[in-house]
């Protein structure tokens, strides 16, 4: 009997394994972008955060982000006279994204979102170079 090459069988395992590499680089998420819309809402002033796994990033020169359980909300604050918008970011399981500030110094803005309940949840800030993050649950 004559012996017949193994170079199909190679092959065909080298075409599946480019084929998951492919499928599993396009099943990365991407990022979910929002411009956020002004708010009266000032979660400063009601004291409202940091109670129910809601979540602020540290102030810094730039602004502020939250993160509202309640409404699933978040929140950024221009906190800086540049003319430049400011983004907020988030993560939580496999959903990421960005709220964009775009209304100016001293005003809020909110993005609505719909999050799975119980999860954590990242945001933060990115001022200089640097990462500000806090950790809340959704």
């Amino acid at each position: 009997m004559r012996r017949r090459p193994a170079v199909p069988m190679v092959s065909a395992a080298a075409a599946i394994g480019i084929l998951g590499v492919f499928t599993g680089s396009a099943s990365a998420a991407s990022w979910e972008v929002d411009t956020g819309i002004v708010t009266a809402y000032d979660p400063d002033e009601l004291g409202y955060f940091n109670q129910h796994g809601d979540a602020c990033a540290i102030g810094l020169p730039i602004g502020r982000v939250c993160f509202d359980r309640g409404d699933d909300g978040i929140y950024v604050r221009d906190e800086k006279k540049d003319g430049k918008s400011v983004t907020g970011y988030w993560l939580t399981g496999n959903r990421k994204g960005k709220c964009i500030n775009k209304a100016g110094v001293g005003k809020w803005v909110y993005c609505s979102k719909n999050f799975t309940d119980h999860k954590a949840i990242d945001i933060w800030l990115e001022y200089n170079g640097q990462k500000f993050l806090v950790t809340g649950n959704t």
